[in-house]
């Protein structure tokens, strides 16, 4: 199942924004920072005010605010959706972490009510940390040693209100573009809480913008929500395994170009 949203031709929008150099970069970026900014304010707002107003009307909403955050500066998603995909089943969410966006990125694809894994230090940056806080964020401290518990039992409650979890395996953006290395905690914790892993892949992101760069281009933007895998009764080695194939699985897309097939997700096909 494909999906589009956004600007129709966001390469010829990069021609022309990048003609002139300063002169049409500098417009662009003050129109688009401007409009991230007042889209943001309006659903932090708004989810303050889910206190006084029906609660899943004004979240819905807000979603929707926190989405158009990727498209105000005339990008273009693609999402190409796994027939295998149920968007009944909530489960845990591993995409690729490119830039601040992500989760922009996110509410446009994940079809369903989610919150997400956040350093516990996010918690407390204002604004930001108070707005995890509203949408049940899960703080992860670090060397979390005895803490696991404790996060296991938070991503159990989530599911049980009906939030997926958004998390970002490689834990840092890329620099690159490059998939790096996956933490394997958040596929045990998968495991130890019963619940499903869903790799998600996106290419483009890194042509609107950069780690730590304020300057951002339009672009088109492909992403691939995978099917569910099943964590349940897997041994500490198949953990190992599933984390290795998930890994590859969004290499294929991002890297290789290609939409994952049955022999890319192995004995989890």
């Amino acid at each position: 199942m494909n999906k589009t949203l956004g600007y129709k031709n966001p390469e010829q929008l990069r021609r022309l924004v990048r003609a002139l150099g300063p002169f049409s970069e500098i417009p662009y970026n003050l129109y688009t920072w401007y409009g991230m900014f007042f889209l943001m304010s309006t659903a932090l707002f708004l989810l303050q005010s889910a206190h006084f107003l029906p609660i899943k009307p004004v979240r819905r909403f807000v979603v929707k605010m926190f989405g158009s955050c990727l498209l105000v500066g005339g990008n273009r998603l693609e999402i190409t959706t796994d027939s295998n995909f149920d968007p009944t089943i909530h489960g845990i969410f591993c995409l690729n972490h490119v830039n601040l966006l992500d989760g922009h990125l996110s509410t446009l694809v994940i079809p369903q009510p989610f919150t997400g894994l956040q350093l516990a230090k996010h918690f407390k940056i204002p604004i930001y940390g108070w707005s995890m806080k509203q949408t049940g964020g899960i703080p992860v401290h670090p060397r979390s040693e005895g803490r696991t518990k404790e996060i296991i039992k938070a991503v159990k409650q989530r599911i049980q209100n009906g939030l997926s979890i958004l998390t970002f395996p490689e834990a840092h953006r890329t620099k690159t573009g490059k998939i790096g290395p996956f933490h394997r905690g958040v596929f045990f914790m998968a495991r130890d809480a019963g619940i499903p892993i869903v790799p998600v892949a996106s290419r483009g992101m890194n042509k609107i913008k950069t780690k730590n760069a304020l300057k951002m281009l339009p672009a088109r933007v492909e992403v691939y929500l995978g099917r569910q895998i099943q964590t349940k009764n897997l041994s500490d080695d198949e953990i190992l395994q599933l984390a290795e194939t998930v890994r590859k699985i969004i290499i294929a897309w991002t890297e290789e170009n290609r939409t994952p097939t049955d022999e890319d997700y192995g004995r989890w096909a």
